[in-house]
């Protein structure tokens, strides 16, 4: 019955199906803390879930009145890449959840291409989704702006409504029709 409601399943892709959120937050921590802008991971996830890196920085440089080293995305990177090696995992259950649906399905995150690519190639998921993957770099606006969600709803589907289920704003949205 809901299947037939719907004509597309769009994935978050950290958090969601890839336990990258520990991982990603502990190396920011501890490398803005390293550049003396003290921050906990739980201050980090209270504070700037489901936002871009970009958007993020920019909020930390304009509230501490500081630029951040040049070196800072490299040294985050690093650390990111060493953990995801060690110990990134799909979340529990999700592989199984993703071949029991009989709908097409994609992902839409605020990472970038390559990296929503890493994640789910070291996690074993790529595969399910070959090049249905949407990034925040795609669109004007990220999350939670419903722009990415309506992106690629519009790429893989006849219908120009995406439904966001989100811990910061659920949506319905539904763009302007084009003038006649």
């Amino acid at each position: 019955m809901i299947a037939s409601r719907f004509e597309l399943v769009i994935f978050d892709c950290d958090g969601v199906l890839v336990d990258s959120e520990p991982i990603i937050n502990q190396a920011h921590a501890h490398v803005l803390t390293a550049c003396g802008y003290p921050i906990t991971e739980q201050n980090l996830v209270e504070r700037f879930c489901g936002m871009s890196d970009r958007e993020m920085l920019e909020i930390i440089e304009r509230e501490w009145g500081r630029v951040l080293p040049t070196s800072y995305a490299e040294h985050v990177g690093l650390m990111i890449e060493a953990g995801f090696r060690q110990s990134l995992a799909p979340i529990e259950g999700v592989a199984e959840a993703l071949d029991s649906l009989t709908l097409p399905i994609c992902v839409a995150s605020s990472s970038s291409l390559e990296q929503i690519r890493q994640k789910l190639k070291i996690t074993g998921l790529l595969g399910r989704f070959g090049e249905h993957l949407f990034s925040a770099a795609m669109v004007p606006r990220g999350k939670p702006a419903p722009d990415l969600f309506l992106y690629a709803a519009r790429r893989l589907t006849r219908r120009r409504t995406a439904v966001s289920s989100s811990r910061i704003a659920p949506q319905v949205s539904t763009p302007p029709s084009p003038p006649a």
